[in-house]
């Protein structure tokens, strides 16, 4: 009796391809529309320092240029970098917020549909959470 013509061909290929096409990790897409909430512990914001927007672009490897608006008034282009692991992104970059605002340190992880972490600056720190839009 000869095997089926599916099975020869499904073993061709499993030992045809090399291992690490099987398990080459997939990249994590952040770029795209996101939008979410961020806490402030703060007096006067009751824990919630509202809502935001923001866009990220894949610059590089490891680099995305993000720009995050909080109301009308407010928009920070910043550069996130992090390392991709296990189907997420790490961050913990430090970015430069103007005079203004001044430096910021922010640390986090990414999937491909959402956005957590921490942040802190001169005088103020709080987490944050953000879900890709859909569209």
């Amino acid at each position: 009796m000869r095997p089926a013509p599916l099975i020869c061909l499904g073993l061709a290929l499993a030992f045809a391809l090399p291992a690490s096409a099987a398990s080459a990790p997939v990249a994590v897409n952040l770029a795209g529309s996101w939008s979410g909430t961020w806490s402030d512990p703060r007096p006067g914001y009751n824990g919630s320092g509202g809502s935001f927007t923001g866009t990220l672009a894949q610059h590089g490897e490891a680099t995305w240029a993000g720009q995050f608006s909080l109301g009308k008034s407010k928009t920070f282009d910043v550069e996130l970098k992090g390392q991709q692991a296990g189907g997420k992104v790490e961050f913990d970059t430090t970015v430069n917020l103007g005079k203004a605002y001044g430096i910021y340190v922010i640390k986090g992880s990414a999937t491909s549909d959402e956005l957590t972490g921490s942040y802190s600056g001169p005088g103020e720190s709080g987490t944050f959470r953000m879900k890709r839009v859909p569209g």
